[in-house]
């Protein structure tokens, strides 16, 4: 069934291929456009740079209208992420716009993560930790990320075949490059796809 919903989301996931913000990429689950598997890497000289984050994005027949449902997969330690991966961010309720699409969406995530909004905090602790004391915060963050970073390294060898592809591809898609299909086990590439990451042929 072709809706206003799912074309718009073939025209976003058009745009993420040709032209992919750098440090982003998503992709629908399997042949589910109303569901995506996405990546965000940790901006640089933050707490979060080298780190790699899992999310998922649920569409529903009112997008763009009304925003996505986001939620990390990853185990995130930040201010304004619930316990549920669920995300307080402005966009994603009171000021949302249709004009919106999900390289917006995610680059904006990406933004939340080293900038976190004290007036929408989604878990009070970190809250406090945040605010009072950065230097333990920031340690907490690098801590975290490591243990899901080596994590979505196993993951990721097993659908590279080596070491040293999944790290070409990790310096070059964090920069906004398109990575070859060529590169990719021809086996793989289902579950290439699956972990959200995007390819090009």
């Amino acid at each position: 069934m072709s809706t206003s919903a799912r074309k718009r989301l073939m025209r976003d996931f058009k745009r993420l291929q040709q032209d992919p913000p750098a440090g982003i990429s998503g992709a629908p689950h399997d042949n589910n456009i109303m569901l995506w598997n996405a990546v965000i890497f940790g901006p640089d000289d933050t707490p979060w740079d080298g780190g790699t984050f899992k999310l998922t994005l649920q569409f529903s027949e009112d997008y763009p209208n009304k925003p996505p449902t986001v939620r990390f997969v990853s185990r995130m330690f930040h201010p304004n992420i619930y316990a549920d991966g669920s995300i307080c961010l402005d966009i994603l309720q009171n000021q949302w716009s249709p004009i919106y699409d999900v390289a917006a969406i995610l680059t904006s995530i990406q933004s939340l993560l080293c900038d976190p909004n004290p007036n929408s905090p989604a878990n009070s602790k970190l809250h406090g930790c945040f605010s009072e004391n950065k230097r333990d915060y920031n340690r907490k963050v690098r801590e975290l990320w490591s243990k899901v970073g080596l994590q979505t390294d196993i993951l990721s060898l097993g659908i590279f075949g080596s070491r040293k592809n999944y790290r070409c591809f990790m310096r070059g898609l964090k920069f906004g490059c398109r990575f070859p299909r060529s590169c990719i086990c021809a086996c793989s590439f289902s579950k290439f796809v699956a972990v959200g990451f995007t390819v090009v042929s």
